[in-house]
């Protein structure tokens, strides 16, 4: 019985022995296959790198064009003791003749009794190699925006007619966002020191390399381009198919072509402000000069100016951004059926919008709306132009979008042209026109698929994608290249039978000339039991709704009236259409008021008792308030402290409330902040809505701010002076400028005059700093982006000036203690902002800003 155990216990180690020796023999295989190597060179004598496919455990060749197959020399290795074709060198690391035509393989028996699959494979497209001078393809991939110098480039095809070459003198670098950032096949562009033709393209310094990464078919922005020439537009890349390799590495199947930019042979603007402005909602944070469009709300990049100077592009942009306003402002305060193209060709290229829209929405290109949205003005005399167009590899069913369906009135720009009878009209006669181009990309598949049959066979064995989830739509890649080409052929054969231009009603409005009321109408000729519209503006930055009922007219027009007293700001209203008891939201709309009506509630405060108390009016112009209440708070300390005061009426409708100064609370010298709420006779019996909080019965009916340079005492009450303090202190004005979110800081009344004038927003005492001793602040400005800077810190100034800032002067004084003024960095707009409180501060971190500490010190007033 022992010796039977023994035996089972001995046969159970030697088959773990066995197991184990296995893996061992199978990992030593594989560790043997992939330290294997080999390559070959093309015509021109630069080495091409095998590239191992593990899965299938094969090496593969990937042959430029000029490179005869049947010539090719394999490069191995190690020592080869057997070839199953071919002729082994006398040193037994080369062999010759082992291929006589593309996806021709050899097995090689190596000495140490390994056995390798080797493969090698041409296309029929042209070859571009560019070999790295003091770079590698990992230094590249490791910063986009970093530019490599003096790199060579050829360029040849099978036959020899193509033969480029410039060695020593060529910029690249990566090119792309998401698909820079999703895709290990990566773009890039490069640079020429003079310009210079390619492939027979107009000759320019700057082209790309497309990797078509979204796109398994790799086909959908030629097609585009292609159909897009045919329409006619000022400008429209010109691309070619292309294999590339970079130093000696084959990175698979490209479109090389012309960049997107102002030039002779591109997009030609003539006048020093003529301008291409990207309308990007990804990624504008990440450019230099950028600035938001209240009109659109949307931002705005400035990709290409002809003269690039400071003034100048400051000069375009607050000039394309006026110009956009006043087209918004046109469709947003004109009924949609008079709006004219007489009056849009005043403003816009129109026919450049209409064929802008078409592409984009004949191939669903739904990302278009969101970035590489181009647009560009030729100087200040110059109408605004829609193109060129660009970015097309998530378009045309690839996303999961069906064909049937539309996007195109999705984007508010459209939706309000769409809307208007007379564009949508010019839109059905340019489709008709152009009905052919745009269904001619169905039978030009077929076209790029016999082109690209060989060289994609290349691309998915380098880059095995296929049948793998696309990062950017997170659906599945075709699990093969003549799928993914059905796949494509079959969406744009269902957008030729099922293609209709759709428009989306809105709802329109016109202001009255005192702009007190909003008149609404709305129409889309469905069967609704009631309609009640919400208008939406700002009051103290935040939304307020003034709510009315709708009536229907015999024609089935629902008109309503807004009253818009109640809201008395500038800028962008929105208008809802609620349908139903308010059940189903129906369409929207917007308007522009340019000026602020005369208040018809004025409100009017005086300090009394020696300032013990505030005496609060308001007067009721209309005669129609039957309660009114004032609130007051400290703007500094919040809403939270608000108190709230029943007024009274005497008999010439003045509204009267008086509150002890003590009674709020104030921590420190503070700007009041006074709203008054009424209650009308007209609406007692309705719902009003304030900033999404229902309040019954209730309405704002104005507002005001005191800040006449009296400063309230917590203690005592006293309304009194910073001089009466015995305080040495002196204000620290704020200002601000939209387009690229920045803040400046001076206590110079005559600078801020100055800045003031140049358009940048004043927003009032930021803080107040010591006037007698204290530690200076010192001021420095960026020589290329003429952002401010400021600190007490002599190494930061001494870091900032060796990386090429100015310093400029002391600015103002830190006091020793007091009030802390916290530095916040807007990692968005790329610039600080100083916090009084921690509660700013606090909230600023809320919204993604980074607390840097404590800057200085301010003087403490109470």
């Amino acid at each position: 019985m022992k010796n039977k155990k023994k035996n089972l216990a001995a046969l159970k180690w030697l088959l773990v022995a066995l197991v184990l020796g296995v893996i061992l023999l199978v990992i030593c295989l594989g560790r043997k296959t992939e330290d294997f190597s080999c390559y070959t060179y093309d015509g021109k004598g630069n080495p091409i790198k095998g590239f191992y496919a593990k899965e299938e455990d094969t090496w593969y060749l990937f042959v430029t064009s000029n490179q005869e197959i049947k010539d090719l020399k394999l490069k191995v290795q190690g020592e080869v003791e057997q070839t199953s074709a071919g002729t082994i060198s006398q040193e037994k690391d080369e062999i010759t003749g082992a291929f006589t035509k593309s996806e021709d393989s050899v097995e090689l028996t190596m000495a140490g009794g390994q056995v390798v699959h080797i493969v090698a494979m041409q296309s029929n497209l042209p070859s571009v190699y560019i070999d790295l001078n003091g770079t590698t393809l990992e230094t590249i991939h490791g910063d986009k925006d970093a530019k490599h110098t003096g790199n060579s480039i050829y360029i040849q095809d099978a036959t020899g007619t193509l033969n480029f070459g410039v060695e020593n003198t060529v910029e690249i670098k990566g090119r792309g966002n998401s698909s820079w950032r999703e895709y290990e096949k990566k773009g890039y562009q490069i640079k020429f020191l003079e310009k210079t033709s390619l492939m027979g393209m107009p000759a320019e310094k700057k082209w790309v390399l497309l990797a078509n990464s979204s796109d398994d078919s790799m086909m959908r922005t030629q097609l585009v381009y292609h159909m897009a020439d045919d329409l006619d537009m000022d400008f429209v890349p010109e691309f070619q198919y292309v294999d590339l390799w970079i130093e000696g590495e084959y990175l698979g199947t490209y479109m090389l072509g012309e960049k997107v930019e102002q030039g002779a042979n591109r997009l030609d603007l003539d006048q020093p402000t003529g301008a291409l402005f990207e309308h990007d909602e990804a990624f504008y944070a990440e450019e230099p000069y950028w600035f938001y469009s209240d009109a659109l709300g949307r931002h705005f990049t400035v990709k290409e100016i002809v003269q690039e100077e400071e003034q100048v592009i400051a000069e375009a942009m607050r000039d394309f951004e006026v110009a956009l306003e006043e087209v918004m402002m046109y469709l947003y305060s004109t009924p949609s059926e008079d709006v004219t193209l007489e009056q849009l060709s005043e403003m816009i290229d129109v026919d450049s919008f209409v064929k802008y829209y078409l592409i984009n929405e004949y191939t669903l290109n739904c990302e278009s709306y969101a970035t590489s949205f181009y647009w560009y003005k030729d100087g200040a005399e110059d109408v605004i132009h829609l193109g060129p167009i660009w970015d097309f590899d998530t378009c045309m069913g690839i996303d999961g979008r069906g064909s049937d369906e539309s996007y195109g009135t999705n984007h508010v720009l459209f939706q309000y042209l769409m809307a208007a009878p007379a564009f949508y009209n010019r839109t059905v006669e340019l489709t008709g026109s152009y009905r052919e181009n745009l269904t001619g990309m169905t039978q030009e598949v077929d076209v790029l698929l016999e082109e690209l049959e060989a060289s994609a066979k290349m691309n998915y064995i380098r880059w095995d994608v296929l049948g793998t989830t696309n990062p950017k739509s997170g659906l599945t890649f075709a699990p093969s290249y003549q799928e993914a080409a059905d796949n494509l052929r079959g969406w744009l054969k269902g957008r030729e039978e099922g293609f209709v231009l759709t428009s989306a009603p809105v709802v329109t409005s016109i202001v009255s000339d005192d702009y007190y009321k909003l008149d609404i109408r709305y129409f889309d000729g469905a069967d609704y039991e009631n309609m009640t519209f919400a208008v939406i503006g700002k009051v103290d930055n935040k939304d307020t709704a003034v709510w009315c009922v709708g009536t229907q007219d015999e024609s089935g027009v629902w008109h309503a009236t807004a009253d818009l007293g109640t809201i008395m700001n500038t800028g962008i209203y929105y208008i809802h259409a609620y349908a139903n008891d308010q059940e189903m939201l129906v369409a929207d709309g917007r308007n522009y008021i340019a000026e602020v009506p005369p208040s018809r509630y004025p409100i009017t405060t005086q300090f009394t008792e020696e300032g013990l108390k505030l005496l609060m009016e308001l007067e009721d112009t209309i005669g129609d308030l039957e309660a009114v209440q004032f609130v007051i708070w400290g703007a500094q300390s919040g809403e939270e402290s608000a108190r709230l005061v029943d007024a009274t009426r005497s008999q010439n409708n003045r509204w009267s409330a008086t509150i002890s100064l003590c009674q709020l609370g104030l921590k420190s010298a503070e700007t009041l902040v006074i709203h008054a709420y009424g209650r009308d006779f007209e609406y007692a019996a309705n719902r009003w809505y304030l900033n999404n909080a229902e309040a019954v019965m209730t309405r704002v009916i104005g507002h005001t701010e005191i800040d006449d340079g009296n400063h309230i005492c917590a203690i005592c009450g006293l309304s009194i002076t910073l001089a009466e303090q015995g305080i040495q202190a002196k204000p620290v004005y704020r200002l601000y400028r939209g387009y690229n979110g920045q803040y400046f800081y001076t206590s110079s009344r005559a600078e801020l005059d100055a800045y003031v004038a140049e358009g940048w927003r004043y927003e009032g005492i930021a803080w107040y700093a010591p006037a007698g001793d204290g530690v200076p602040v010192y001021r420095l400005v960026n020589l290329n982006t003429g952002r401010y800077h400021y600190t007490m810190s002599m190494e930061e100034i001494d870091l900032l000036m060796k990386a090429g800032w100015g310093y400029e002067k002391e600015c103002w004084k830190s006091a020793y203690t007091g009030t802390a003024l916290y530095r916040m960095w807007d990692p968005i707009a790329q610039g600080h902002y100083y916090a009084v409180s921690e509660k700013e501060r606090d909230e600023l971190i809320s919204q993604g800003w980074n607390y840097e500490g404590i800057a200085w010190y301010g003087v403490v007033v109470d």
